[in-house]
């Protein structure tokens, strides 16, 4: 089955625990035009835009890594598989932050150490 920017919309949407109405009220549309949305194989980019927004979710993303939709035998949960790998690059991150703000606290410690013993 191939998976196009609707079904992932949709995806998104059901995870975010929106419904169709709800969507479309942010985007100002109705829900048919929503539920036409989640069978469409592609999409403008603008409004591909506002429902990232309205959804907090960079769409955009399944393009720019490379997967093209166009023959894509990957099943939508592809798109819940790459939200993982970026709450796990976050959460590396985060912690690389905190470690980094103990050593400048160290550091600044020691410096306040040596400007007093001098």
């Amino acid at each position: 089955m191939a998976v196009f920017i609707g079904n992932i919309i949709k995806e998104i949407t059901e995870r975010r625990g929106m419904s169709k109405t709800e969507l479309g009220r942010r985007l100002n549309m109705t829900s048919t035009n929503i539920h036409k949305i989640f069978k469409r194989e592609s999409i403008d980019t603008g409004l591909l835009h506002k429902i990232s927004e309205v959804l907090e979710y960079d769409f955009f993303s399944y393009y720019t890594l490379g997967k093209s939709y166009e023959g894509a035998t990957d099943e939508p949960s592809i798109v819940a598989e790459r939200e993982a790998e970026y709450k796990r690059s976050l959460q590396e991150c985060q912690e690389k932050v905190k470690m980094l703000e103990k050593i400048s606290t160290l550091q600044e410690e020691k410096i306040q150490r040596l400007e007093k013993s001098e």
